[in-house]
Parts: C-alpha cells; sequence; structure tokens
C-alpha cells in the first residue's frame, strides 16, 4: 500500500495531466516488506478529458547506478586534489626554495 504522500502527489499529477493535457513524471521512493526501500517513477498521460494511462516502473537500479557514478566521481576529485597537492605542490615548493 503506498503512503498518502505518494498517493496525494500521483493524484496532484493526474489533476494536472486532465488540466493541460501533457506528460507528468512523478518520482517516489517506497520500502516494500522484505525486499527493502524501491525508487519508482510514474508517467501519467492523459487518453481523453476523463481518463488517465499511467505507467510506473522501478528504476532502484538507476538511482543506484547514479549513486556509484556520483561516488567515483568524488574519489577521482579526491585523488586528483590530493596528487596536485602533494606532486605539483611539493615541486612548487621546490623551486621556490631554489
Amino acid at each position: 500500500m503506498l503512503s498518502e504522500e505518494i498517493a496525494g502527489l500521483t493524484m496532484t499529477a493526474i489533476g494536472k495531466v486532465i488540466e493541460t493535457g501533457g506528460l507528468e513524471i512523478v518520482q517516489y521512493s517506497h520500502a516494500i516488506e522484505d525486499v527493502g526501500l524501491r525508487f519508482f517513477e510514474a508517467r501519467i498521460v492523459p487518453i481523453d478529458k476523463e481518463c488517465v494511462l499511467t505507467i510506473v516502473r522501478d528504476i532502484t537500479h538507476e538511482r543506484k547506478l547514479e549513486q556509484q557514478v556520483v561516488y567515483a566521481t568524488e574519489q577521482e576529485r579526491r585523488n586528483i586534489g590530493r596528487d596536485l597537492h602533494d606532486g605539483l605542490g611539493s615541486l612548487l615548493t621546490g623551486i621556490a626554495l631554489l
């Protein structure tokens, strides 16, 4: 069962779709018993003036990949910073002393 917050977000998006006739995307996380926290994306499109189609897909894998990319980027940034500080910093200090 979805929380009231998720249901409210979805109902608001459905209202917008019916009003504007455009696409709405709702992303949310939901804890599933015996599975854990999962991430979902709901795409809501109008079918007619009073009806919408909602397609919900599990985007947990994509979210985990995004987090891994962010982590790897931060690690690389730290490595470059350390290399610049230790390598180039030492060289510049040596040159300044000469």
